[in-house]
């Protein structure tokens, strides 16, 4: 099995790739202040077969939700939610 694993400070760098990622790993707020949340709909269209999950160390409930609400397939706090 081969594994392909490519680090981006912004996000908008992985969408010039030509490969699309099989799994994305994003925080809800970038390095670079782009908020996941408000674009993740647009990225799920965008990569349509590659499966989102969301990182987050804000602990709200709401959170969780509203990335599942978004088109997210997944949701990992870094703590208690």
């Amino acid at each position: 099995m081969h594994y392909h694993i490519q680090f981006f400070r912004e996000f908008f760098e992985c969408l010039g790739d030509s490969q699309e990622p099989g799994i994305l790993l994003l925080d809800i707020e970038l390095a670079d202040k782009t908020n996941t949340l408000a674009h993740l709909r647009k990225i799920k269209n965008l990569l349509p077969d590659t499966k989102i999950l969301v990182i987050t160390g804000h602990n709200h409930p709401e959170y969780l939700l509203l990335s599942l609400q978004q088109g997210a397939d997944g949701f990992f706090s870094k703590g208690p939610v």
